[in-house]
């Protein structure tokens, strides 16, 4: 019974291809840094974006009542500091008087 298997034995008498090989280890090692700095990027939108949702877009009501607040003041007359008799006019008028004081003193 003869065994054959397709080879006359003894050893390889072709050396493997180097330039396949460091051409196949080039283009993986690129496809592996290409593929990190995506997603690295891909996490770091996700993460802004989160942030975003979170914390910068949601509106505080004690910071919307304050605005408003601030928005009545600085736009009536009224009276600020009854102790000191101090009243507190629009911020338009403040300016226009603010202006024709400054150019009154030329």
């Amino acid at each position: 019974m003869s065994h054959d298997l397709g080879h006359a034995g003894g050893y390889e008498k072709t050396d493997i291809d180097i330039k396949k090989i460091v051409i196949s280890a080039v283009v993986l090692i690129v496809f592996l840094v290409v593929s990190v700095i995506l997603v690295e990027d891909y996490f770091i939108y996700k993460k802004e974006q989160m942030y975003h949702e979170m914390v910068l877009e949601p509106e505080n009501p004690q910071l919307i009542e304050l605005r408003a607040k601030e928005s009545r003041i600085l736009g009536s007359y009224g009276l600020a500091d009854s102790a000191a008799g101090e009243y507190h006019i629009p911020i338009d008028s403040a300016m226009k008087q603010a202006a024709a004081e400054a150019g009154g003193k030329n």
